[in-house]
Formats: structure tokens, sequence, C-alpha cells
């Protein structure tokens, strides 16, 4: 009925469709129901979690907190491994590398400290409160070890900026 579909369809998106995967090649689940699951997150969940990153419900692509973007990247991932559809799990590599919402790595951790703070990073979501920063971790977390069964280390990208926000979180 309101936006918070975006932010559901992201956080529950990702977590059924992993829930697929780790069943995926349970004896007891058939092939149809297997496909009808598949199908269901395709059709269901896929469809929200890339309108929300591409049409962000008609708003300015900053006007939602980076969770917003950080779960439908987790979700489209998550489904496109789970539906064996590269193209799927590539468009949310690519938005998390250069797409336009605070989603994006560099807006979803978007200050790098140097110098005698060197270790640390800033979350987008660390001006609210310890919840929401918490959240942003373990998504943009999610996000890195899902690239990582794929192959592809985020942990490390940008200079160890994803550890280094964790750093800065802890410390906070």
């Amino acid at each position: 009925g309101n936006s918070n579909v975006s932010l559901a369809s992201g956080i529950y998106g990702h977590e059924f469709a992993i829930a697929g995967e780790l069943l995926y090649d349970y004896i007891g689940w058939d092939s149809q129901d297997r496909q009808d699951y598949v199908d269901w997150m395709l059709t269901g969940f896929y469809p929200a979690n890339k309108d929300f990153l591409v049409r962000h419900h008609g708003t300015n692509h900053l006007h939602y907190w980076a969770n917003w973007g950080l779960c439908n990247i987790a979700s489209t991932m998550a489904i496109g491994i789970l539906a064996d559809r590269r193209d799927i799990y590539n468009e949310a590599i690519e938005h998390f590398q250069t797409g336009v919402t605070n989603g994006r790595l560099t807006r979803a951790i978007y200050h790098a400290f140097t110098g005698q703070y060197a270790n640390f990073a800033q979350l987008q979501e660390s001006g609210r409160d310890q919840q929401h920063a918490m959240l942003g971790l373990g998504c943009l977390s999610e996000i890195a070890e899902i690239a990582w069964t794929q192959g592809r280390d985020l942990y490390s990208a940008l200079d160890n900026r994803l550890m280094r926000s964790e750093e800065h979180t802890s410390e906070l």
C-alpha cells in the first residue's frame, strides 16, 4: 500500500532467495515445487526490487536512506543466483558499484577517513541510530558474502571500505 513495500521486498526477498538456494538440492523438494518457488521470487520480489532501484517511487534518487537500496541489491543478487540468471545478478552488482541510489557502495559508505583515523569509514546510516547502522552493515555484509560465493571479492573493495565501516560502527 505504500513505499514500505520496497523495504519489505528487499529484506524478505534476499532471505527467501537464500533459503531457496540452501534447499535447492534437498531431495524432498521436487523439481516442480523448486521451479514454482523460483518463479514466485522472479514474479513477486524481483520486480519490486528492480522498481525501487530504478524508479525509487518517483522520488529523487537520493531520497531514501542507504538501507533501502542495499536490501534491494542483496535481494536482486540472491534472486539472480537462485534463478540461475546472471543478468539479474549483474544488475545488482552494477547498481552496487555505479548506481544512482544511496545503496551504491560509495554512497552507503560515503566517507573514508585518512591520517590518524585511516582505519575508519562512515556509513550513511551512521547519522541515524545504532539499529539502522547495524542493518546497513548487515546488508553490506550480505552483499559481500553473496558475491564471495560467486567468486567476486567485494569485502576488499575500495581499500577495505566495508571493514573500515565496521570498525567505525564498533567504535560509536
